[in-house]
């Protein structure tokens, strides 16, 4: 019977997209690069924290240089992290939906925890936020378990009663990890069939497929 349910951010609670194009792109000016990354270029190199999309924007081999581009994009980041990012359709009243059900819900993401507390405060305040991880100095990123575990560990539950909800390959790997259950998104930065391809068993189009999913592993609404 699932008790917890534990979320990705970017991709699946949040559409945090526009705001990470707009500061690489603002950081391939302050470096007076003639380069504009699209939306969607952007959306196939995030999901394995910020520093391998970095590496991505820049693929090189001085890491002084990648150090200095990551300090730089963190700094353009901080400034619009929030101005456009906004809840995928449907995603408000899940969140309500399942605490007003009495399950546990938290937030495990790759994108700096100051940020991601900030981000779930201002979108989704009935969250508890001892229940929200991001990424601190010292932290490895997701698939590297030790997040989620350190939230199923807080919320006094075992791992086969928590559901982890992601919108990549990535999140499904945490997901094995952890030794959690997982559904996959189709709305968020990966497409079905990456997904699907991905050996994902539970695929959800919409927020009510999440609903009947839970509804399968035994806890009723």
């Amino acid at each position: 019977m699932l008790k917890g349910i534990i979320f990705d951010l970017d991709g699946t609670l949040l559409n945090t997209i526009d705001d990470l194009n707009n500061s690489i792109n603002d950081t391939f000016k302050y470096f007076n690069l003639d380069r504009k990354n699209t939306t969607s270029l952007t959306m196939s190199q995030v999901g394995h924290g910020m520093r391998n999309f970095i590496e991505k924007c820049f693929p090189c081999e001085d890491e002084k240089f990648i150090d200095e581009a990551l300090k730089v994009f963190l700094n353009c980041y901080g400034k619009q992290y929030y101005k456009t990012t906004k809840p995928y359709t449907g995603i408000k009243e899940l969140v309500d939906y399942l605490i007003s059900n009495d399950y546990l819900v938290g937030v495990n993401s790759n994108k700096n925890e100051e940020y991601t507390k900030h981000l779930i405060e201002l979108n989704f305040p009935d969250i508890n936020e001892e229940y929200v991880k991001g990424i601190k100095a010292g932290d490895k990123p997701k698939p590297d378990p030790k997040n989620i575990n350190d939230l199923i560990y807080k919320m006094n539950l075992k791992n086969e009663e928590i559901l982890y909800i992601g919108d990549s390959p990535t999140d499904y790997k945490t997901s094995i990890n952890a030794k959690v259950n997982f559904v996959g998104v189709t709305w968020g930065y990966r497409s079905r069939e990456q997904l699907s391809n991905a050996g994902i068993k539970y695929l959800a189009d919409n927020c009510e497929d999440i609903k009947e999913i839970i509804k399968k592993f035994g806890q009723s609404s």
